[in-house]
């Protein structure tokens, strides 16, 4: 059905000029007719538009501010189209930054999270000045930059926390640094393989303990009380399991590098630990 534009307003008075509002009525009765099935009226959209502007700016793209409009008041209809339009793009845009298909959901779920979740939902920041594709890409590209750096922080994170709790359980003492060459003409996936299937073999409840204190970052006292357990006793858990975890990764490169030494052996396992997606494999 056509609404005349009082009708749409609800025969509310904006604080316009008659010939602003006459263009951003145009614009309106545009985009509303490039999503017929989505019913937004003028009044929203005018909110929308003019939401912390000093005077009425005509988006150069009013489909797509109608389109966000509609998803920021909470319509369904409008997400599902937004989603069916405009994400699958994205997937090749993310793929190009993080390098890895399964990491490609993980950044699409924070991408939506951070237009659609909160009290100020991104998409709300969108005016309508360049395309939607092209600014839904840049948000894309920017949560794919944050994912690549947390996922670089957590193994540098991994990297220290082995070599922190394997120093403790050998005396402080750290072996020697392999000689470069040693490594040169081993393939690096063996040693992840190794890693993976190390902690893939721990217990549930193991495994938990290490996402808690690796991954969330809880302290000893802080895990106390939720395994209701002395922090002498949670200390001595995941000493015990780390020793273990480093034995079985040790046993199972060494039929692959027989030419090193046991302490370049133990070396390369110190090196390699980072390289494991630690949060995928212990929550997996």
């Amino acid at each position: 059905m056509n609404l005349s534009r009082d009708q749409a307003i609800g025969h509310k008075q904006l604080p316009a000029s008659e010939g602003a509002s006459s263009a951003l009525w145009a614009a309106f009765a545009s985009a509303r007719s490039a999503w017929p099935s989505i019913a937004l009226a003028y009044e929203q959209f005018y909110e929308y538009v003019t939401r912390g502007q000093a005077s009425i700016s005509v988006p150069a793209y009013p489909a797509d501010v109608y389109l966000c409009t509609a998803c920021v008041n909470g319509q369904p209809a409008a997400y599902r189209f937004l989603e069916a339009k405009y994400f699958p793009p994205l997937e090749s845009a993310i793929l190009h930054v993080v390098g890895a298909r399964p990491a490609v959901d993980d950044v699409l779920q924070e991408v939506r999270a951070r237009l659609f979740v909160g009290r100020a939902p991104k998409l709300a920041t969108y005016r309508g000045t360049g395309s939607l594709a092209g600014w839904l890409r840049r948000v894309a590209v920017r949560a794919s930059q944050d994912y690549r750096r947390e996922a670089s922080a957590q193994r540098g994170r991994l990297r220290r926390f082995f070599h922190e709790e394997c120093a403790n359980a050998r005396a402080q003492t750290e072996p020697p640094p392999p000689p470069e060459h040693a490594f040169g003409h081993h393939p690096p996936l063996t040693c992840e393989q190794a890693w993976r299937r190390a902690l893939t073999s721990l217990a549930p409840q193991e495994r938990q303990l290490l996402y808690h204190y690796f991954m969330l970052g809880l302290s000893i006292d802080a895990l106390s009380p939720i395994y209701d357990a002395h922090r002498s006793t949670i200390a001595r858990r995941i000493d015990r399991i780390v020793t273990r975890l480093r034995r079985q990764v040790h046993k199972t490169l060494t039929p692959h590098y027989r030419d090193l030494s046991a302490n370049d052996l133990d070396a390369l396992v110190l090196q390699t630990c980072g390289d494991v997606d630690l949060g995928g494999t212990l929550v997996s």
